[in-house]
This record gives structure tokens, sequence and C-alpha cells, in this order.
């Protein structure tokens, strides 16, 4: 819910992080270019505790629970995803991008606590594909 439908129709509820939607042609992104989060820690999907990765999904997605998905979409083949944590394992936020249809890679789930965060992440994510530049747009 917005600020402005809160106000005009009395609703109380409204998310502190914002969804954002984008595409870029791949041929134009250089990972390189994205900072990464020296006190950082990348792990694959399959080395985090499940149980705290669902916890900071649950916050994130304002208690929606979705293990069951995010295990069958997280292992698809053509999935690729990280997670980025700090120094002691707190989550600070997690990526999936997966091919799809008419070479495109399509990214999300994506959430991050803050923009270094979003950055390491989606960075390692973009380095673990393989034969990246033979997709066309990420989206």
């Amino acid at each position: 819910m917005s600020p402005k439908y809160a106000s005009r129709d009395g609703f109380d509820k409204i998310f502190e992080w914002d969804v954002r939607g984008t595409s870029a042609l791949v041929k134009d992104i250089d990972p390189k270019n994205l900072a990464i989060g020296k006190n950082m820690q990348i792990l694959d999907f399959k080395e985090v505790d499940f149980e705290k990765f669902m916890e900071f999904d649950r916050k994130i997605t304002s208690g929606l629970e979705r293990g069951d998905y995010i295990k069958e979409f997280f292992s698809m083949q053509g999935s690729y995803n990280k997670v980025v944590t700090s120094s002691d394992n707190e989550i600070f936020g997690y990526c999936n991008i997966r091919e799809c249809i008419d070479n495109y890679l399509i990214i999300g789930p994506f959430y991050a606590q803050n923009s270094l965060a979003a950055s390491t992440v989606l960075r390692a994510v973009l380095e673990s594909i393989p034969n990246l530049k033979n997709f066309e747009i990420l989206k």
C-alpha cells in the first residue's frame, strides 16, 4: 500500500521496501561494475541454514510461508542463486536468476537489506552464469 492510498483510504500498513522493475540488454552488463561488500560472504543457497533463510524470507514477505516454493524454484535447472550474509551469517539478501524462453534471463526473487548487499549478491549470481553473454535480456 502506498502512502497516498493509505491516507486516502485509512490503511496503516505500509511496507518499508520498494518493488522495482527494469530490464537490460545482457551485452551491456558487466558484473565487475557492481560493488562488493568487503565484510559480506557470498554463499550458495544450499550452504545456508534453510530455517534461517526462511526467517529472512518471512520478514521480507510479511510472514508468507513459501518454503516449498523456494526449495523447488531455487533448485530448477537453469536457475542460478546466491545468498549474501554478514561474517556471522546474518542474511542480508538473496537473488535468483533463471533461464527463460526467447533467450531471456528473469531475475527474482531478489531481496536485499541495502544497496551494497543487493549489488554484492547480484554480481555473484551474474558471475555464476557460465554462458551469460549468450542471453539477450535480463528482466
